[in-house]
């Protein structure tokens, strides 16, 4: 199940630094229980991108907190099924989508123009760095090779860096993932499918950041 569909109780009890995030909101968990984020994120009393920084950051301390006494192999195959291959899998559909919205709602002031060709260029970016992982870095690390990586760790951090750039545009452009009020129910699904990549994609990296890269 996507992490924005997921009811809180869910949510909490697979990610339980949220209720940090839920408490300091002043959202009661036991209330709200049933409410998903993409619901919850409907409250025009929530502070949208305070709140969606503040998820984020609790988001990565859960993910991390279980693959910090694995081996290496372990690791990244977990990496691959959890991560590589549902944004593999998300690429083609996504383009597609912000494609269709923004001919659509060409005369929208809030058509997210450019949104398609940031996307290609994104996924093309990051197809390429998660299939130089699979056939190269993580066969490596997981061999234990006693060679200098250095040349290739610093590359997959400079990838990582040039990921959460363009993530942070595509939060300017869709206005923190927030379509306009008048939106047809198919903006609204691309921005929460968006949405749903950047959370898992800024786990994908923390995790490697923290666990597999700091050598």
């Amino acid at each position: 199940m996507k992490l924005i569909h997921m009811p809180l109780v869910e949510l909490v009890t697979a990610y339980p630094d949220v209720a940090v995030v839920l408490q300091s909101h002043h959202i009661d968990i036991q209330e709200c229980q049933h409410t998903n984020l993409a619901q919850l994120l409907q409250n025009k009393n929530l502070s949208r991108e305070n709140f969606i920084n503040e998820l984020q950051k609790t988001l990565i301390t859960s993910a991390c907190a279980p693959y910090k006494a694995i081996d290496v192999h372990t690791l990244t195959h977990d990496i691959i099924r959890r991560f590589h291959e549902p944004h593999r899998a998300q690429i083609y559909g996504l383009i597609s989508e912000a494609r269709y919205i923004e001919k659509r709602y060409a005369e929208h002031n809030s058509c997210p123009v450019g949104l398609h060709v940031l996307l290609i260029e994104f996924f093309d970016d990051l197809a390429n760095h998660m299939e130089q992982e699979e056939l190269f870095l993580f066969p490596a690390l997981a061999a234990a090779a006693n060679f200098n990586m250095f040349s290739q760790l610093a590359l997959a951090h400079h990838s990582h860096d040039r990921h959460i750039n363009m993530m942070a545009k595509l939060n300017t452009i869709t206005h923190h993932f927030n379509p306009p009020s008048n939106a047809s129910v198919r903006w609204q699904a691309l921005y929460e499918s968006l949405l749903e990549f950047v959370l898992q994609l800024n786990m994908h990296i923390a995790i490697e950041n923290q666990l597999l890269l700091n050598d």
